[in-house]
């Protein structure tokens, strides 16, 4: 029934066929369950945009949504986007004008998202209004888990969980929560957990990954199929219960060097090239290298501590900078087209494989300097870890690695030194955690209340703390909320495609480790929307109930942070409960937007360093 509604769907939408898709979809009818391994750029993640039309359509019998998981919200953006674009045929570019474009044409919003940080208007929160929803892992372990991403404390999480056993679940990218780092084993145990409760759900669930030995793969699908794409005409004939399909043939080549200390003005100024990548492992490196570069070259800096709004106009240059000079964030998500020569810092061989894929992907031939120098070195450490690099350096020590090349039974390709890599190196999995996730799907007895409580214990399901909310500055608030509305034209969907002012554009999310009182610098500044008719002493009202408040106490990291020094282990509890927090202190109904950054803490266009 899947696979023969995908083909159907797929047709429609004039899409081309890939075969280890159809495969794996043909396993989720027999059992409900398969694991798919393709290679970067084969085109596995749009397959949930024929499924989603299928669903749609009510030509899946009882599963009635497609809820696509992805590691990173800029990924969530990219596919949201472009599944936009294909159901429509628009060659719109904002997402309310796709969006509008979809209403126009369907008369209904059946394409949806769950990310924080995306600025468009057909969020779906609890997976309910649509039947295609794009969704950061965060957002789904939230509403597996009976949390649900809402702020308000009774959130129906029963009609999130309900629409995910109604749904296809395609977990996508899952080589990122495999891959070395702060935070990663958690992710690696929360994505195993979530795997055995939708089998327990018997929702059917599809794993994607473009960089995971099979022996990883083996560890998310033990009984199971797994099913990996190689290129035409390789001798890999696969293990027991792999499937092996034959129908990829790479495009453009890869030549590789591994250098030291890589000055990127020099390279950039001796080397020829198009359109030139940057991949640092840190914010700190990323920032420094624009900063040599911008001068002379038309370049464009993208990383995850911008705020929404500097992200979108980065995203936006994309196409016609010159010079991307970017962080991790590149690896899967942001789409970079026409790069011929890639800088990247040491990194592990996933993710230099996933660097690899972004150099020549439609054709051509490509440069790559991977650079081992100390600074590159220890920002590779710092990030991922000794073991997963050192790995990776002696592996890549044993000659040239054919880095367009799929077929793990050729030695020197990149698929067969991953298998090697998997041997050496695995994440951990945290039993603690996998267990209390697995109990709270079980056991009706244990709801939302328990969830809280756990989460305050491991201060999050799914990476190494809570995000954390923080305002780039005050001036960005005055001047958003002085700024004239823009609306979307009039003929593209009516009064549904207004757009509203939105906050998020003056945000990013830092991760809690950070949250140092000399690094965040937010001193005690926390901006609010006061709900309902409340007067304060300490709130200055701006316009349309948007507070500033200037607060005398740092009221929420107070019994944590004291004179730039963290004092005792940050209480989870409350970063995760901000709104609480602040009502108690202010006697008022709030929802917070954000700490307030302190002047010149966030530098615009060049992010939180």
């Amino acid at each position: 029934m899947i696979a023969e509604a995908f083909g159907e769907a797929l047709k429609r939408l004039g899409l081309a066929r890939r075969e280890a898709v159809e495969e794996a979809l043909e396993e989720l009818d027999k059992t409900g369950y398969a694991v798919l391994r393709a290679p970067t750029a084969y085109g596995k993640s749009f397959a949930s945009i024929p499924l989603g039309l299928a669903a749609y359509e009510g030509k899946m019998g009882g599963l009635s949504k497609v809820i696509h998981v992805l590691p990173m919200s800029s990924i969530t953006e990219d596919l949201y986007a472009r599944a936009l674009r294909t159901v429509t045929g628009s060659g719109g570019e904002g997402l309310r004008e796709l969006e509008c474009d979809l209403l126009h044409k369907y008369g209904e919003r059946w394409v949806g998202y769950q990310a924080w940080s995306i600025d468009a208007d057909f969020k779906d929160p609890l997976f309910l209004t649509s039947s295609l929803i794009y969704t950061t892992f965060d957002s789904f372990i939230l509403n597996l888990y009976k949390i649900t991403p809402l702020r308000a404390e009774r959130a129906p999480y029963e009609s999130a969980r309900a629409a995910i056993m109604r749904s296809i679940v395609i977990l996508d990218e899952a080589h990122l929560y495999a891959e070395s780092g702060m935070g990663q084993d958690k992710a690696f145990t929360a994505l195993l957990a979530a795997a055995e409760s939708l089998k327990e759900l018997k929702t059917p669930t599809l794993i994607a990954t473009a960089t995971i030995p099979l022996k990883l793969a083996r560890i998310m699908n033990p009984t199971g199929v797994v099913v990996t794409a190689v290129g035409e005409g390789c001798g890999y004939k696969g293990v027991d219960g792999e499937v092996v399909v034959r129908d990829f043939k790479p495009a453009g080549s890869v030549k590789a060097e591994v250098v030291k200390d890589v000055d990127p003005l020099r390279v950039l100024k001796e080397r020829s090239f198009k359109k030139a990548l940057l991949i640092y492992n840190t914010v700190a490196r990323a920032v420094e290298a624009y900063e040599k570069v911008k001068s002379e070259f038309d370049a464009v800096l993208i990383h995850g501590r911008l705020s929404l709004g500097d992200r979108r106009e980065a995203v936006r240059r994309l196409e016609t900078a010159e010079v991307v000079v970017a962080t991790q964030v590149v690896e899967a998500g942001v789409d970079v087209e026409g790069v011929d020569l890639l800088v990247t810092d040491a990194a592990p061989l996933p993710s230099l494989i996933q660097r690899m894929g972004r150099v020549a992907r439609k054709g051509g031939e490509g440069l790559a300097l991977i650079d081992w120098g100390r600074g590159a070195y220890e920002s590779a450490v710092e990030i991922y870890g000794a073991a997963s690099v050192e790995a990776t350096w002696k592996l890549l020590g044993e000659g040239d690695v054919e880095w367009r090349n799929p077929c793990p039974s050729e030695p020197r390709s990149y698929a067969a030194l991953l298998e090697k890599y998997g041997e050496i190196y695995a994440p951990k999995i945290l039993e603690d955690l996998k267990l209390v996730l697995t109990t709270l799907n079980r056991l009706v007895t244990l709801h939302r209340k328990d969830a809280a409580r756990y989460m305050g214990i491991f201060c999050n399901f799914a990476r190494g703390s809570v995000a954390v909310p923080i305002v780039v500055s005050e001036l960005c608030l005055k001047e958003l909320e002085e700024g004239a509305a823009q609306r979307a034209p009039a003929d593209r969907g009516g009064a549904e495609c207004k757009k509203e002012r939105d906050e998020r554009a003056c945000l990013l999310m830092l991760d809690a480790r950070r949250a140092r009182h000399g690094d965040l610098t937010y001193d005690g500044k926390i901006a609010v929307v006061v709900k309902g008719d409340v007067e304060s002493k300490l709130c200055n009202k701006i316009k349309n109930n948007l507070y500033k408040c200037m607060l005398d106490e740092n009221i929420v990291f107070h019994e944590i942070i004291k004179d730039g020094k963290r004092k005792k282990k940050i209480n989870c509890r409350k970063l995760l409960a901000l709104d609480a927090e602040v009502s108690r202190a202010l006697g008022a109904r709030v929802v917070v937007i954000g700490l307030v950054a302190r002047e010149g803490a966030y530098k615009p266009g060049l992010g939180w360093i």
